[in-house]
């Protein structure tokens, strides 16, 4: 997956590589030049009043870098025999765990594809048969 001639292209600088990088590779060059600044913010609860929680950039990257392995895990064990690229489904609510599986994703070469828990089983099977889906997450 490395394109560039050096182990953490990250490291060159923003400058240097934009448009070159894959998303992954921005997150973290933020991780580890600006660990604090602000990914994304989420809520405490499903009640405003309980206040905002911020995710820096050093926790996405811990989370992205920690689903990439887990993900690239489980596929080399369970279905390392299969020469084609491999599909991932994750079915759930819509939030930040969205962006960390895609992220994931690209780390690992993997396709992955977002369904919505309001379709009904027979769409979402189809679904899963139409994309030749190898592991379902949920």
């Amino acid at each position: 997956m490395n394109q560039f001639a050096t182990a953490a292209p990250w490291a060159q600088g923003a400058a240097k590589y934009r448009g070159k990088r894959l998303l992954p590779h921005v997150i973290d060059y933020f991780a580890h030049q600006e660990p604090e600044r602000v990914f994304a913010c989420i809520s405490m609860s499903s009640d405003v009043a309980d206040g905002f929680r911020d995710v820096t950039m050093q926790d996405m990257a811990a989370a992205v870098n920690r689903m990439a392995r887990c993900t690239e895990q489980t596929f080399r064990r369970a279905l390392h025999f299969h020469p084609r690229q491999k599909v991932l489904a994750y079915i759930g609510p819509s939030n930040l765990r969205h962006t960390i599986l895609f992220m994931a994703a690209i780390m690992c070469g993997t396709q992955i594809l977002f369904m919505s828990p309001r379709n009904t089983l027979e769409q979402n099977n189809a679904l899963l048969e139409i994309a030749k889906v190898d592991l379902v997450l949920y």
